[in-house]
């Protein structure tokens, strides 16, 4: 697996603990964040990243901020990892 697929579903696995902790379904979460809820399945599953406004409501929806959406350790490594998954992810 690549580093990019990596970083995709290391992705998918934070949403889907974000989601579950708030004891939402896909359905539930999408209908926040203006997806269809096959759209959240396939983020979790690593299948797909998202576009720069879907991660903003994704922000949104589970009130946090980015740091604590991407689960980083510091800003540095927030840049460098957005950057990344939304260019090839």
């Amino acid at each position: 697996m690549s580093e990019i697929n990596a970083e995709c579903l290391d992705f998918g696995k934070r949403i889907k603990a974000l989601r579950t902790a708030r004891k939402l379904s896909q359905a539930e979460l999408a209908e926040l964040v203006g997806v269809e809820a096959l759209a959240i399945s396939r983020i979790e599953n690593g299948d797909h990243f998202v576009k720069a406004e879907t991660l903003e409501a994704l922000k949104n929806a589970f009130n946090i901020s980015y740091t604590e959406l991407f689960d980083f350790d510091s800003k540095e490594q927030e840049d460098g990892r957005i950057k990344t998954l939304i260019a090839h992810c």
